[in-house]
This record gives C-alpha cells, sequence and structure tokens, in this order.
C-alpha cells in the first residue's frame, strides 16, 4: 500500500512539473510578449537591419541585436542566463523557435528565411535567467517575406 502511494505521489509531482513547464515558455506556446521588470537592471534590445526589410525565401540572414541598458552586464556574467530567438509570420500571434538556447554576450545568429509569406513578420529574443521567472522578450519591427517558389 505504501508502495502505491509513493508511486502516486512521484507520478503526480511528474505530471505537475510538465504542466509548469509548458505554462513558463511564452513564445514557444504562443503566448502574448511581455517585458517582466528586472531586479538587476533595465535592458533593451534592438534589432539591426530587419524592420520594413523584404526577404525571399531560402535567404541567408545574419540576424544581428544590440543589448543596453545597466542589467547587460549582470545577464552577462550570470551562468544561468540565456537567450532564444523567434519568429512569427502573423504579427506576433503565434511563434516558433528559431534558435536553440544561446549566449547572452552574443549578439547575431544565422538564420535561413523560411518560405512563408507574410508582410507581418517578426523576430523577438526572449533573455532572462533560468529558474528565475519571467523573461524580458523584445520583437523587431515588421518585415515581410515574399512569396517564394513551390
Amino acid at each position: 500500500m505504501r508502495r502505491t502511494k509513493i508511486t502516486t505521489f512521484i507520478a503526480l509531482t511528474a505530471v505537475s512539473a510538465f504542466f509548469l513547464f509548458l505554462s513558463s515558455t511564452p513564445l514557444a506556446r504562443g503566448r502574448s510578449l511581455k517585458t517582466a521588470p528586472s531586479e538587476s537592471g533595465s535592458i533593451t534590445a534592438t534589432f539591426v537591419g530587419i524592420g520594413g526589410m523584404v526577404f525571399q525565401p531560402g535567404q541567408y540572414l545574419g540576424v544581428k541585436w544590440v543589448l543596453e541598458g545597466d542589467g547587460v552586464k549582470y545577464l552577462e556574467n550570470n551562468p544561468w542566463s540565456e537567450c532564444e530567438l523567434f519568429f512569427s509570420a502573423d504579427g506576433g500571434r503565434t511563434w516558433s523557435t528559431m534558435s536553440p538556447h544561446l549566449g547572452v554576450s552574443r549578439r547575431n545568429f544565422d538564420w535561413t528565411v523560411p518560405n512563408v509569406p507574410t508582410q507581418q513578420g517578426i523576430i523577438a529574443l526572449q533573455i532572462g535567467i533560468e529558474g528565475e521567472g519571467e523573461f524580458h522578450v523584445f520583437p523587431s519591427a515588421p518585415f515581410t517575406v515574399l512569396p517564394g517558389r513551390r
């Protein structure tokens, strides 16, 4: 009887942890973008050469961003800090992952533009410290991806 209670407890704990994980990944699950307040200082991110541009499917794009603010050094020096890039073809309603977890000191990522025609393309940078709650999220200005050959 005791073994059954322990097994049930472990199973329920694992299921709870899984649902907590799902609810803690805002962009990957299509949730709204929001920037969290930072106890470590302010931070802003700006994409370079993205907003207003027109891209072809399959085009190589060196995505670059600039981080500024007094919280940048704190994030760069924390071993649990990470950033990740996401792409939205519908103006930010849904998102797909573009990059693996990147180091915060990194300021670029090589990306191949997908064959997803849109006039509302957005790239977002999500940055924060793993396990400390909310991440900062910074979207680019909208861009266009032309229809490709099928």
